[in-house]
């Protein structure tokens, strides 16, 4: 006879491990989100979107693909790249957003790939996150990107 009790109390310290790095990885992120709202005084947000080959779809693309999908039309179906972009938006607006880097996470969470300014890093843990973090912010590309969108939003 077999005896699964093991295994599954093993699936629930592990799934209790995955949230726990889970919710460490989005705290970097809030913080990421805060600071840079007080640096610019205004109210931004990061959101997290699929990279897609070819660059984004817009809404309207987007709407297209799903039509074209329910009439088995999906030539025009772009791939998902397994990067998540970052981008930097206004909270509450339709204004322009500014990708800011771009990540891929493993099942696990970590070890997360960061790719900024053709430059790929790897974090295995949330500490190496942090000090990546904090050299991408401290870059001075990664300002002219956020001035970029700063003088977009007041055009």
């Amino acid at each position: 006879m077999f005896d699964f009790s093991d295994s599954l109390s093993d699936g629930k310290d592990k799934a209790d491990e995955l949230l726990s790095l889970k919710e460490g990885f989005n705290s970097v992120f809030s913080t990421l989100q805060e600071n840079l709202s007080s640096f610019i005084e205004r109210d931004v947000k990061l959101e997290h979107y699929h990279e897609v080959e070819g660059g984004d779809l817009s809404p309207f693309m987007a709407a297209t693909v799903q039509i074209g999908m329910l009439y088995g039309n999906n030539k025009d179906i772009k791939k998902r790249t397994g990067y998540f972009e970052v981008r930097l938006t206004e909270k509450g607006s339709d204004n322009p957003y500014k990708v800011l880097f771009k990540y891929k996470e493993s099942s696990n969470v970590y070890p997360i790939n960061i790719v900024f300014q053709r430059n790929e890093m790897v974090c295995s843990n949330q500490v190496e996150l942090i000090d990546v973090m904090k050299e991408i912010v401290s870059s001075g590309h990664f300002n002219l990107r956020i001035r970029e969108f700063v003088d977009a939003l007041n055009k």
